[in-house]
């Protein structure tokens, strides 16, 4: 592909698209438009950047004979290579650490938690109750990740041919009513959700139906994990303290120490 002739082309596209638009009829007006399109003033100078090369930790297989994983993951992420900084993030996780990840768009992000947390679920199947609750700023990144654990659950099952042994839902307002109150009768391990949504969920306290759950203030279960996820995403600054008072009245398990994994 030549990029430079790529970029000529997407621009002269979007210069004919929003010319399509000007119908200026004094001439000096127009004269003075036509040259700022000219000079290329709706539009930047072409940005060329190279990808940076994230150092190899083998392939899930081989971490997971490592004993850093589960040996289902195996199966769950079959085919998966991991960066080191994956690795890294997933120890801190498994070893009841916090951390967080901040590198580059397709470096694996996702795949720190979403390990970390499959590791622990694997590792105490008998537990039942929300025990990772990962949140995002958008619904659209909820949905996205939801397809991705099916898709996970799919490797598994295929590979095993037994039932994927961790359950998970998205809490949002797309949902309808009777599809979010069958996940609050029957908690999912894994909990996808947005800040709005949970603060909901800590807020009315009623609608969990399980006896054991009235007047609790926390989320169900021995909730181990929360992951925000985009927190560049959390704008204005109040949408971030609405997290933090969510976090604070999830009131993680304790003790041990609570993980949060946090991308």
């Amino acid at each position: 592909m030549d990029v430079l002739q790529t970029h000529k082309q997407v621009v002269d596209d979007y210069a004919s698209y929003i010319q399509s638009f000007l119908n200026i009829a004094d001439p000096a007006i127009r004269s003075t438009v036509e040259s700022k399109l000219a000079e290329g003033r709706l539009w930047p100078e072409p940005l060329l950047q190279f990808n940076p090369a994230y150092e190899s930790a083998g392939s899930v297989d081989t971490v997971a004979d490592q004993g850093v994983l589960h040996p289902a993951i195996a199966d769950i992420l079959k085919g998966y290579s991991l960066y080191k900084h994956q690795v890294d993030a997933i120890k801190l996780g498994t070893g009841d650490r916090d951390f967080i990840v901040t590198s580059g768009t397709g470096s694996g992000k996702s795949l720190t938690y979403i390990g970390t947390i499959f590791h622990d679920l694997l590792r105490h199947p008998s537990e039942s109750g929300i025990r990772a609750v990962i949140v995002y700023p958008m619904n659209a990144l909820i949905n996205s990740q939801f397809e991705e654990f099916k898709r996970y659950q799919e490797n598994y099952e295929k590979a095993t041919g037994k039932t994927f042994p961790i359950s998970f839902g998205q809490y949002t307002g797309q949902e309808k009513e009777e599809v979010r109150e069958r996940m609050r009768e029957n908690p999912p391990h894994v909990l996808l959700t947005n800040y709005m949504m949970l603060e909901l969920l800590l807020s009315t306290v009623t609608s969990w139906t399980s006896p054991r759950h009235e007047r609790s203030k926390r989320v169900p279960g021995r909730t181990r994990g929360f992951c925000a996820v985009e927190m560049d995403g959390l704008r204005p600054s109040s949408q971030a303290v609405a997290m933090a008072s969510s976090l604070d009245r999830a009131d993680l398990d304790k003790p041990p120490k609570a993980s949060s994994w946090i991308r």
